[in-house]
């Protein structure tokens, strides 16, 4: 299942239980259903690969190499799930970033991010306290107008502050792998995000 398959399926889950928030939350406590996105800045959106089949524009010729670039980009996240109390969260959550690769695919726009349950623990009651956040999962790596990259293991560390109720500000860390064929890639993205979530 690619990254555009999981966001359509989020978004009907969204529409699915968006009748139910009047029983699940909803109710400005931090318990029941939540549903969030965020949006920010990805400094570090690194991709590398070893032992991959490239063209050498120098000699003309495909040559086996490693290969690694590191570009910045616009972070997203968007996350749905439950909190169970006033200080803890289960979401499924996708955690990405966009850029544009120069070396790699020529000016196009690569996205790669994590997917994955993730537990978010608020350290204070809603509104002005911090917050941290960890998930597993698998990450995604596409490339516009490319071949399919399968899915691999990834993580994600996070932390942050909520500087008011439904708002918080975080940075996260995720990693992770994916391949074509044979091919195994490696991915790492830090992006600090704005984020809005209602319960």
């Amino acid at each position: 299942m690619n990254r555009k398959n999981l966001t359509g399926l989020m978004i009907i889950l969204v529409c699915l239980l968006a009748p139910l928030s009047d029983t699940w939350g909803f109710d400005g406590l931090r318990k029941g259903f939540v549903i969030g996105g965020g949006l920010g800045f990805t400094p570090i959106a690194r991709l590398s690969a070893s032992d991959i089949l490239q063209f050498d524009p120098a000699t003309g010729s495909l040559v086996i190499d490693d290969f690694s670039e590191t570009e910045a980009g616009v972070g997203v996240n968007l996350l749905l799930g439950y909190a169970w109390n006033e200080y803890n969260m289960i979401v499924y959550e996708g955690n990405a970033s966009g850029y544009k690769s120069r070396p790699f695919a020529g000016d196009l726009v690569l996205t790669q991010g994590f997917f994955g349950a993730t537990w978010y623990h608020y350290y204070g009651p809603k509104g002005a306290t911090f917050f941290s956040a960890i998930g597993i999962g698998f990450y995604q790596f596409d490339v516009e107008r490319g071949a399919d990259f399968d899915a691999g293991v990834g993580g994600m560390l996070g932390g942050g502050y909520e500087f008011s109720p439904h708002f918080q500000a975080g940075a996260y860390f995720s990693s992770g792998k994916t391949s074509i064929g044979s091919e195994d890639w490696k991915h790492l993205n830090i992006s600090a995000l704005v984020s809005a979530v209602a319960f």
